[in-house]
């Protein structure tokens, strides 16, 4: 008697399966068939997320039906004749199911619970396997990597994988950027994971815990329920880990101390069950930068429990408390119509901040409702003093100190709820959205001002001016916005896996300011006396709504909507104490677009648009002076609209499965109607000197394109990797120059080459880098300020018996263009280290950062009419010994 397994419903026959199948085939042909039957169902692994492009076959008689699951896992096969058929679900990477159903009587469409496959492990003992793995897999919104194609060696975490994969950086500190677009939420097999943060969490899980990484793009639960995508996604990591590791206890406790008298101390632990997750984590650091000590501490609570199926809550406490003390010399060129101003300056700045963050999040997810509510609580309180020394020459000749004293203090408030509910019509949804938001900030400045006027021909002396001032400042905002959304499904009695829908949204968002802006004379707040002309009570209400209606269609490979968005807005503003308000009013229409497009080899294209429009801030509204920089007075235009920004982005994905090269590309480009823009002008002092001020204006002509492109290579069965990576970005921005229209056209353009081999005793990488960046002024006599940027990087590593491991790496930098001098550093840095006890959870290391001391700590930033260069005091050579004890347990397994 054959073996009969009961599952779900389902009559599994994994024993003479063709055999059983032939018997009963045959004996459906003896009856006629009065009606054609209908199979829907859906596919998902044992973790529970969906398998897409699956290939299921449906044996009915002598016909064969076949069918792909789209990117939810699902399929729908119709015209089944016969009562009782044969299943067969294939995919790469998971077991051959194959089963036999058949149809009640009178049963004319049948939906089968989800169908579970079991993923696919071949373990083989002492053969080296030389088959390639393709290491790339493409699909609807989502890039995946599997990571048996990569080295893991013995505690490594998921952080070490990561670099290693095409399209993806990780910089030093543990910032993950995708295709050029950060990293922004973290989930482990498909769900939520702790506080959900990248960053914390890639260098705690262990890498051999991982079996899949995938980069996908995020619209947000929401819009995973109701399948309505709208406005721009986020890249969110989600990590795939290997059977019967999906629970476990992991921590670890590092202490430091290093020559520039830094000492650090951190610990963490975490509890990851089956419907729990617990976790803390501290850490105390103090570092001498040579302005002083940097101080800074730490801790974390967080608690995640599912309280029943599809129920589930969190929450998330964390406390920072920080005491900085920075030093920085700064060369700012500044173009107008009749000359260039320079202004050098040194400052110091210390800065003690104590901050609070809570949040609490409650969700629920069933097979017809979704619900998520949270809440979120933070609370900013921040001393600071800076002492500035600037000479400015140029076509405005002037020193100025000052001294700034202050306090900020900034809690803050917000919450949101969304509830979505799908209907017995397949396909039809509806959902509401709620959120709000209140914010009071509270600052107050004790400035000290001694400027040193010039004569404006002569250069000599003319005057030495003492100012004292109080600036407070009085900030209440808050916000709330409300959306309906509504999905009618066309067609919805047509069992096919295309799928049609027409989308409608309403949304409604207001936000309402009050400011009290005052400023004293006087040395502080008790001995001062008001001025008027440099005080202001400021109100204004922002008021848009949004109405879109699209069309959206879906199939296993092509998915588009297309739309119209319709958005009017109202800005109405009152300065307390003058006359009149100020109410402005737009209508902006904008289509709505998004296409995706992914085809059966491993390729896949994506293409979005849409349009925002913004708010102008206080400080570009407010039409009283804020005169805290003496060299530069800020005046804003109460007449300013509301800019409007028209947004689109593009890529492309191809991963050869013969070769195992990819190419990735992506386009974005934005144009902004109404786009504030300063207005920098020239006045006349009381001295017949000149003073800048900055005002104001509506303008057009803003916009910005760019591209990626990436390219990767393996060799050497993925031991070996090429890969080059382009980047292009062409800018206009437009701003005022004393009342005339003026171009700040920017272009950057960056090449990179390199290479990495991996192999379990050793690992070599190195890349070649090269950047430019172009700022050119549309006036007569401003040349162009070019930066050239060469980078040669290198580093080599060797993993020894017994836990020995040690390494260096060096990188040669060659600048031009800069403002400052900025030489041409050698940074070399170099590490041993030692593992030991057992499965060899403690690490004693001694690492030496920029052993040649060249590190040169230089930024540029522009803005409007100028370019600014500024260098940071910090201690970059200094040796660090460093022990840390992992304790990880997965599983049965310890790691």
């Amino acid at each position: 008697m054959p073996i009969r397994i009961e599952f779900y419903g389902y009559t599994f026959l994994p024993n003479a399966f063709w055999l059983s199948l032939a018997v009963l085939c045959l004996s459906a042909l003896s009856v006629q068939a009065q009606s054609v039957h209908r199979l829907s169902g859906s596919l998902i692994d044992s973790l529970k997320n969906p398998v897409p492009g699956a290939n299921v076959k449906i044996i009915s008689g002598r016909d064969t039906l076949t069918g792909v699951t789209d990117n939810d896992g699902e399929f729908s096969i119709k015209g089944i004749g016969t009562q009782t058929i044969g299943l067969i679900f294939e995919s790469i990477g998971y077991r051959i199911l194959k089963a036999a159903y058949t149809f009640k009587e009178g049963e004319r469409h049948v939906t089968l619970n989800p169908i579970v496959l079991q993923n696919k492990f071949t373990q083989l003992k002492d053969v080296e396997v030389k088959a390639r793995l393709n290491p790339i897999r493409i699909m609807k919104d989502t890039i995946e990597y599997n990571a048996a194609a990569y080295t893991v060696r013995e505690n490594d975490v998921v952080e070490d994988l990561l670099k290693q994969m095409q399209g993806i950086r990780v910089d030093e500190h543990g910032n993950v950027t995708a295709m050029g677009q950060p990293m922004t939420r973290l989930r482990v097999n498909g769900e939520d994971f702790f506080t959900n943060d990248v960053k914390e969490f890639i260098r705690q899980l262990p890498a051999a815990i991982v079996a899949r990484v995938q980069v996908i793009e995020d619209y947000g639960d929401e819009a995973n329920f109701t399948g309505v995508k709208t406005g721009e996604p986020v890249k969110l990591l989600n990590l795939v880990t290997k059977p019967n590791l999906n629970k476990g206890n992991f921590g670890n406790i590092n202490s430091a101390g290093g020559t520039n008298r830094q000492l650090a101390l951190n610990a963490s632990g975490n509890l990851w069950q089956d419907d729990k997750q617990i976790g803390i984590n501290g850490a105390v650091s103090s570092t001498d930068n040579r302005t002083g000590f940097n101080e800074n501490n730490q801790l974390g609570l967080n608690m995640r429990n599912k309280i029943k199926e599809g129920l589930s809550a969190s929450a998330n406490y964390r406390y920072n408390e920080s005491n900085n003390k920075t030093r920085q010399e700064t060369y700012v060129e500044t173009v107008n119509t009749i000359g260039t101003i320079i202004n050098e300056s040194g400052n110091q700045m210390q800065s003690e901040a104590d901050t609070h963050n809570l949040n609490i999040n409650v969700q629920s997810v069933t097979k017809m409702a979704y619900f998520q509510s949270s809440v979120n609580g933070s609370f900013v309180d921040r001393d600071n003093n800076t002492t500035l020394n600037s000479m400015q020459r140029g076509i405005i000749r002037q020193d100025l100190f000052t001294d700034n004293t202050g306090n900020f203090r900034s809690p803050n408030v917000n919450g949101s709820m969304t509830w979505a509910r799908r209907t017995r019509v397949p396909g039809r949804t509806f959902s509401i959205s709620l959120s709000g938001n209140s914010a009071l900030s509270k600052s107050n400045e004790e400035l000290f001002n001694r400027i040193g006027y010039y004569d404006r021909y002569t250069g000599s002396p003319v005057k030495d001016s003492l100012l004292n001032r109080v600036i407070d400042t009085r900030n209440h905002s808050s916000n709330l916005s409300a959306e309906v959304r509504y999905s009618y499904p066309l067609k919805p009695g047509l069992d096919s896996l295309i799928k049609e829908n027409i989308d409608f949204s309403y949304g409604l968002s207001m936000s309402n300011t009050f400011t009290r802006f005052q400023t004293r004379a006087g040395t502080d707040s008790w001995n001062s006396s008001l001025v008027d002309s440099l005080s202001s009570l400021y109100s204004s209400l922002f008021l848009a709504h949004h109405a879109a209606v699209n069309y959206r269609f879906q199939s296993p490979r092509l998915t588009y909507n297309i739309g119209i968005n319709a958005q009017p807005s109202l800005l109405a503003s009152e300065f307390i104490g003058r006359e009149g308000k100020i109410n402005q009013r737009q209508f902006n229409f904008s289509p709505v677009a998004r296409i995706s497009y992914t085809w059966p080899d491993n390729k896949s294209f994506t293409f979005s648009y849409n349009g925002v429009s913004a708010a102008p801030s206080f400080n570009q509204l407010q039409p009283v002076p804020d005169a805290r920089n003496l060299q530069n007075v800020i005046i804003g235009n109460p007449d300013l609209k509301p800019s409007f920004s028209h947004n689109g982005n593009a890529g492309f994905a191809l991963n050869s499965l013969k070769t195992g090269s990819t190419l990735m590309f992506s386009l974005n480009g934005s144009v902004v109607q109404n786009q504030v823009a300063a207005n920098v002008v020239l006045v006349q002092d009381t001295l017949n000197g000149l003073k800048q001020e900055t005002r104001f204006e509506n303008t057009s002509g803003n916009y910005n394109f760019g591209g990626m492109v990436s390219f990767a290579q393996p060799f050497l069965y993925n031991r070996l990797n090429v890969q080059a990576m382009s980047s292009a970005n062409l800018s206009n921005n437009v701003f005022f120059l004393n009342n005339q229209m003026k171009r700040n056209e920017r272009v950057n353009f960056s090449q990179s080459l390199g290479f990495s081999y991996n192999r379990k005793r050793y690992g070599l990488s190195g890349n070649v880098l090269y950047n430019y960046s172009s700022n050119r002024y549309a006036i007569f006599f401003a040349s162009e300020r070019n930066i050239e940027t060469w980078q040669f990087n290198f580093s080599a590593n060797t993993y020894l018996d017994d836990g020995f491991s040690a390494g260096f790496n060096a990188s040669k930098s060659l600048y031009s263009g800069f403002l400052v001098n900025a030489g041409n550093p050698l940074l070399i840095n170099a590490h041993i280290q030692k593992s030991f006890l057992k499965n060899r959870q403690a690490t004693l290391a001694l690492q030496a950062f920029d052993i040649l001391n060249e590190a040169n700590n230089l930024a540029r930033s522009i803005s409007e009419n100028s370019v600014t260069d500024i260098r940071t005091a910090q201690i970059t050579q200094y040796v660090l010994l460093t022990f840390t004890m992992r304790l990880n347990k997965f599983g049965a397994n310890k790691m």
